[in-house]
């Protein structure tokens, strides 16, 4: 008896469905909106295979074996089943998609493997396409797909899908469970305008948003910002999430399209990913840098930007990310945040394990629900600045000569000294920031309204003002400029050297050296010799308020008596009221820094007596529980310290601690490592092949680093070979990804510029968390 069509929304039974069909079926029952449909039942392929192989050998070849089905026409009966099916479901256009009995398992998603056919507006066209679809089960991809899963054999069948085909506006993939971190509470979806295809396929990706179960948007990537699905997509997308893993349960993959204001879902499969190799991973605590905005920053964020800056370091090494820097970090984040300035900024969650940093989305950073209240801000500050000098001094006296310091005593002097930091009324002054910035540029705006009209150089009488603030930043540099005066003059003698500890002792400075921690006396001795050089000692001027005083009564003289004058007045001590709250902010992290250097390099004096570490400067590339771990007699690994230096090396010769591919630059030649995003998670090494297509596949040998511009379903034959995959295009949820998660490799994607800087055969280190290449040859040969 010749096997019947079955309605779509009648799918149930996977081994006469196949897994596609029986999740279309089980999502229509439950309401969802999915384009309708009727389906070709498994039993209808085995009457087609049973009359096609009729003729051939038993040994026939998988290649053989679809050529037969190809060629073999579909029995008459069936053939007017089709048309009826036809007429009754399709209105203008349909998909014909393959639903194999292996396919859209827990185990295997085969995703792309098997043939689909869209746009198809004939049914002729359609019957072709149907035989396609079965011939497609023995394709040399799929075959060898299924040989790395043992997924296919004997009793391996195929439904095929004739569905009613809409014309997206977008189309994408979404993940319920974050699918490198293994976060259930998030999910990820990418997109693409236009069908699903190209983003699949790896040819195209317009952006990417992680969403929390209420359709939230805490993260996005706009990758082609002039066309941005809008709120209603991702909501609508949400709350479908939400109810298919009620439905189905947790960790699937869902794809779907927008249509005629509508989202549709035209899949769900289980996330095949393991979950094991999720929970393994250790996911640190996040601190969190603004992103890229849609449209991009405004001239106000980009001076914020610069602010923020000035209190990051341009490296940070473990030690003090973990003992001050992420306090202060996520200070100055709330600078942004509670000011007025940025409220529409995108959220890009960076995670810090030791070095270096990586973007990790799956982390959720709540706003702020309220502004920060100013007066509050004002109190802060005031009392750091009178409590934090006392507190500071109090630990110097605690440490007293360090050399007879217990160890233990050490350690806990160096958590005090960076608690400091963590205090309240240090890290919550710095939220009053865009306040004053925002004063100093209203009082500068009036200044401008009031001395235009004058006739004087507004912009020469502003930096006058501006320079006769007495404030910390101003104290410093006269004080650095009478030091190199002291030098020139006579020396530097004892007395210079005494000079020199109480300028560290009073302004806590300290700078990056390029290479390791120094301590700050290298540092100023440096900058001293600098301006003796350029003949800049003592050159600072002695009294700027004074300049500032003359001007500003000359200035009144040309202004009758009465409110213009007062305006005048108050305007200028408005403006130096801010200048003076900005710059003394700058400096009251600084002052806790030399004590802290101090402590943290006799620490690494202790450790290199011990033999623990080479150089009392690489104590700071530990991390805390290391620093106690080195204490108690355990090894640190030599390879893990150049590892960590080689990445602040490479990062100080850069302008920003985000991947270059999130900024949108290719990758170097040179480069020690190379920045990506992470598709797979595990760490993998083995030598770099680059693979252009098909023909090369003979090239690759087992255990190889498989790299590539993008991949398709044709490139799953080497999967169950190499050691991992990197690809240059591509996302999370792209071919190569999804392949390399099913079979337990390490994936990388999204490195603009890797093909042309990837050498063939040199050896790499493939990490699919965090989405780092590390290029071995190069470190280890000083290269990089």
């Amino acid at each position: 008896m010749t096997a019947r069509i079955v309605a779509l929304h009648n799918a149930v039974d996977v081994q006469e469905v196949g897994g596609k069909a029986a999740a279309l079926g089980r999502l229509l029952r439950a309401k969802f909106p999915v384009p309708d449909g009727f389906l070709i039942p498994v039993s209808a392929f085995q009457d087609h295979i049973n009359r096609a192989f009729a003729r051939l050998a038993k040994d026939a070849t998988p290649e053989e074996r679809a050529r037969a089905i190809r060629r073999t026409p579909i029995s008459k009966d069936l053939q007017e089943q089709i048309r009826t099916g036809w007429s009754a479901y399709i209105q203008s256009k349909a998909a014909v998609r393959s639903s194999a009995t292996v396919e859209d398992s827990a185990k295997a998603s085969f995703a792309g493997q098997f043939y689909t056919k869209v746009n198809v507006t004939d049914v002729g066209v359609a019957l072709k396409a149907i035989r396609h679809c079965w011939a497609s089960l023995y394709s040399a991809h799929a075959v060898a797909y299924g040989n790395a899963h043992a997924a296919i054999g004997s009793s391996a069948s195929m439904a095929v899908i004739v569905q009613q085909m809409i014309d997206p506006i977008y189309a994408g993939v979404a993940f319920t469970r974050e699918p490198v971190t293994g976060r259930e509470d998030i999910a990820v979806a990418e997109w693409v305008a236009g069908v699903g295809e190209l983003l699949v396929s790896g040819k195209r990706l317009d952006g990417r948003v992680w969403l929390d179960q209420k359709g939230a948007i805490f993260r996005a990537d706009y990758l082609r910002d002039e066309d941005v699905p809008h709120a209603q997509v991702w909501r609508q997308l949400a709350r479908h999430l939400k109810r298919v893993v009620e439905v189905f349960g947790p960790a699937q993959d869902v794809e779907w399209a927008w249509a005629d204001d509508k989202l549709y879902l035209l899949q769900v499969r289980p996330d095949t990913q393991s979950a094991d190799r999720l929970d393994g991973e250790r996911v640190p605590p996040p601190w969190v840098l603004p992103g890229r905005p849609l449209g991009g920053w405004t001239k106000r964020q980009l001076s914020l930007f610069d602010l923020w800056d000035e209190y990051n370091p341009p490296v940070a090494y473990p030690l003090e990310f973990f003992l001050y820097l992420a306090a202060i970090w996520q200070a100055s984040l709330d600078m942004l945040d509670f000011g007025e300035g940025v409220p529409q900024i995108e959220r890009v969650v960076v995670l810090y394990e030791s070095v270096p940093i990586r973007i990790d989305p799956a982390a959720r950073v709540k706003p702020p629900k309220r502004k920060f209240p100013r007066g509050k801000c004002y109190s802060d500050f005031e009392r750091a600045m009178k409590r934090l000098p006392e507190q500071v001094h109090e630990l110097e006296g605690r440490a007293g000569l360090l050399r007879k310091l217990p160890d233990e005593q050490l350690l806990e002097l160096i958590e005090e000294t960076a608690a400091l930091y963590r205090n309240i009324q240090v890290t919550r002054l710095l939220k009053g920031m865009d306040i004053w910035i925002k004063g100093e540029e209203e009082s500068k705006k009036k200044l401008r309204r009031i001395l235009k009209p004058l006739g004087i150089d507004v912009d020469t009488a502003i930096e006058v003002f501006e320079s006769g603030v007495d404030h910390e930043t101003s104290r410093m540099n006269r004080a650095l400029s009478d030091l190199a005066a002291l030098a020139a003059s006579k020396g530097k003698t004892k007395h210079w050297v005494r000079k020199l500890n109480e300028f560290l002792q009073r302004f806590g400075h300290f700078e990056f050296n390029g290479k390791l921690l120094c301590e700050s006396k290298e540092v100023i001795e440096e900058q001293v010799e600098r301006m003796i050089e350029a003949g800049a000692a003592g050159g600072i001027e002695r009294d700027p308020q004074s300049r500032a005083e003359s001007l500003l009564q000359e200035i009144l003289l040309q202004l009758p008596e009465g409110k213009r004058r007062e305006k005048l007045q108050h305007t200028v001590a408005d403006l130096r009221h801010w200048i003076a709250l900005r710059e003394n902010s700058k400096m009251i992290p600084e002052l806790p820094l030399p004590l802290l250097k101090r402590l943290q390099l006799d620490a690494g004096r202790r450790l290199v007596s011990r033999r623990v570490l080479q150089k009392r400067e690489e104590v700071t590339l530990l991390t805390p529980p290391e620093l106690r771990d080195a204490f108690h007699g355990e090894a640190v690994q030599k390879r893990l310290l150049k590892r960590r230096q080689q990445v602040i090396k490479w990062k100080s010769e850069h302008s920003s601690w985000l991947p270059p591919a999130f900024l949108g630059e290719s990758c170097k030649a040179d480069d020690p490592i190379l920045y990506g995003v992470g598709g797979s998670p595990g760490v993998a090494k083995g030598p770099a092949r680059i693979v252009h297509g098909p023909d090369q596949f003979g090239d690759v040998q087992k255990g190889d680093v498989v790299i590539a511009r993008a991949t398709n379903p044709v490139w799953t034959q080497l999967f169950s070979r190499i050691a991992a995959i990197v690809v240059e295009n591509g996302s999370r949820l792209s071919h190569a990804a999804v392949v390399a998660r099913e079979v337990g490799i390490p994936a990388v994607v999204a490195i603009p510029g890797l093909v042309a800087a990837i050498r063939d055969g040199e050896r790499l280190r493939v990490n699919g968390t965090t989405g780092e290449v590390i290029r071995l040859d190069l470190q280890e040969t000083g290269d990089a």
